[in-house]
This record gives structure tokens, C-alpha cells and sequence, in this order.
């Protein structure tokens, strides 16, 4: 039952691009939210000392991106999932650079993986979506399960 309405079909799916440009504003915000200190979440200015461009995002920024249904395609609802049926696995962030206040960069969602545990009672979604720089710069990997229960 765990995929009556995901199957292994989707595998390979690619949700449309997007595209964000990264604001200090938006990373301090995160950071404040998160109770961070570090002035290079924080300030410019300490973050240029220590040879960045701007205002660091932390590590796991992205999830403030790759979650936003404007931005991911709406999956869960491509896929004939209800959010209220979607438990999180797992997230894993893969950072190639640091992104930082005025990055411009492109994002795309994909399916990797679709399966299922305990004799179909457990459905598994899993999805890559990767951050790109105007140069085509790999610059964040973000990997999610998700698991959908009967």
C-alpha cells in the first residue's frame, strides 16, 4: 500500500528551474532565527575580513530554499502525496563553496530514487535538487527522503 499512488515511474521526474538571488537580508534573518552569533552570518564587513564576499549563509540555508513550493514545482503534489501523509527522513546538505549574499543561483529538483520498506507498508521518495552559480558552478547538493506511511 506505502506507494498506491508514487511508483517507481517518477524516478528521473526534474521539477522546473528556478531561479533566487541570495540576500543578506534573508541570510541574517536565518541565522538571527537559528540564534547564531558568528559575525559572519551576521556582518559584511567580518565576513570580508575573513575573505568572503559577502554574509555567509549557513550550511544548511538551502532547506530555506528547496523547500518552498514556488520554487520546487510542488512535488508533493505531482506526485498524488498529501503533505499531511509525508514524514522527513533524512536531509543532507553537500556545500562545494560557500554561498554568499548576492549569489545568483539556479536550482533544479529531481527524483532519484523511489522504493519501498516493510512489504510496501513504507514508501520512500527520494529527491536531489542542485544549486548552480550563473556559471554553471556546482555549488550546493541538498538530498532528502522522504517517507510516506500507509
Amino acid at each position: 500500500m506505502g506507494l498506491a499512488v508514487v511508483d517507481r515511474a517518477w524516478i528521473g521526474l526534474e521539477l522546473p528551474e528556478f531561479e533566487v538571488v541570495i540576500t543578506p537580508e534573508a541570510l541574517q534573518d536565518f541565522a538571527r532565527t537559528l540564534g547564531e552569533t558568528n559575525p559572519v552570518y551576521l556582518d559584511a564587513d567580518a565576513a570580508r575580513e575573513l575573505g568572503y564576499r559577502s554574509i555567509v549563509a549557513m550550511p544548511t540555508y538551502s532547506i530555506a530554499l528547496g523547500t518552498r513550493g514556488d520554487f520546487t514545482g510542488g512535488l508533493l503534489e505531482r506526485l498524488g502525496v498529501a503533505l499531511s501523509r509525508v514524514l522527513h527522513g533524512s536531509q543532507r546538505f553537500v556545500l562545494h563553496r560557500p554561498i554568499c549574499g548576492g549569489d545568483r543561483l539556479r536550482g533544479r529538483k529531481r527524483v532519484t530514487d523511489v522504493y519501498e520498506k516493510k512489504g510496501g507498508a513504507l514508501g520512500f521518495v527520494e529527491t536531489r535538487l542542485d544549486y548552480r552559480s550563473e556559471t554553471e558552478e556546482l555549488v550546493a547538493e541538498e538530498l532528502c527522503t522522504l517517507v510516506i506511511p500507509p
